[in-house]
């Protein structure tokens, strides 16, 4: 399951950025926003080579 759709990550989320952290339910918003995007992202998940096949850093 992608952290974006994520019910429990989203529970989290807004328990670290509002409660533990001091922020506001915009602030959470945008932090599920990112999240979004980033899970959005073809890279994240593998779908999107390297270019030029070049190697992964380790």
């Amino acid at each position: 399951m992608r952290a974006s759709a994520d019910a429990n990550r989203a529970l989290l989320d807004k328990r670290v950025v509002c409660d533990l952290l001091g922020f506001s339910e915009d602030v959470y918003r945008a932090v599920r926003l990112v999240a979004a995007k980033w899970c959005a992202e073809p890279s994240v998940h593998g779908g999107k080579g390297r270019p030029g096949g070049a190697a992964a850093a380790v």
